[in-house]
């Protein structure tokens, strides 16, 4: 067996205009081939499609849409390069707090667990 890492897209619809977003997903799939581990992702997208409430009680779709990356998963060791993708941000400083906001959310909420 062999661990792949598949990425799971989803369309997330909604009930107002031009609000429909999409989840990509990367998932760690255990399978035999490439061939099985295209199936198991797939099996996944569909098992996951439905409605969900939202927050606010708003309804939202989940329609599981493709399967648009596979790769092997062979060299599992601290630092592993997983993925990575390039954006390119209208406002680089606005960008850059953003990420900074969410880096301080994250350390919080860990140290929140840690004392807990």
């Amino acid at each position: 067996m062999n661990w792949y890492i598949a990425q799971i897209v989803f369309k997330i619809e909604k009930n107002a205009p031009h609000a429909n977003e999409f989840d990509l997903q990367w998932r760690m799939i255990n399978a035999s081939d490439k061939q099985h581990a295209f199936s198991l992702a797939n099996s996944i997208g569909k098992a996951e499609e439905g409605e969900l409430k939202s927050a606010v009680s708003q309804v939202n779709a989940w329609q599981f849409i493709a399967v648009t990356e596979l790769q092997v998963f062979d060299h599992l060791h601290h630092g592993s390069h997983l993925f990575s993708f390039t954006e390119s941000p209208a406002s680089e400083p606005h960008f850059e707090s953003q990420l900074k906001q969410k880096q301080s959310g994250l350390l919080e909420s860990i140290q929140k667990r840690h004392l807990s």
